[in-house]
């Protein structure tokens, strides 16, 4: 998805790659999961589209901040989302040994459970 809106012109596109490799962005994502006021401009600077996380996990606020932005939604069922998530972020935090990590504290923050754990 990042590479085709890039090619479509809506690059580049901003993907958690980006936060990883780059300090400046993990000192603000990380400010912004504590609760820090987010800078949308800065954070996004240079970038022309957003997709996975962390912006995904802040989707409300992006929309309302830039509302003639085009949003692509995609469905997938609770089960689907989950077994994809696991697979790639759950997996990434469990091995990180960086306990301010922003996939840390957006998972903790908002204690995503597996779909059938949340309806007990």
């Amino acid at each position: 998805m990042r590479e085709a809106l890039t090619i479509l012109g809506f690059g580049p596109c901003h993907h958690m790659f980006e936060v990883m490799a780059n300090e400046v962005q993990k000192r603000l994502w990380r400010a912004l999961a504590k609760g820090a006021a987010p800078d949308w401009n800065q954070l996004f600077a240079g970038y022309a589209s957003c997709i996975d996380w962390p912006s995904a996990h802040y989707w409300r606020d992006l929309i309302e901040f830039y509302p003639d932005a085009q949003v692509i939604l995609t469905y997938r069922s609770p089960e689907s989302w989950w077994k994809s998530f696991e697979k790639t972020n759950l997996a990434g935090i469990g091995q990180s040994t960086d306990q301010e990590s922003l996939g840390l504290a957006l998972i903790s923050r908002q204690g995503l459970r597996p779909p059938a754990a949340r309806s007990r």
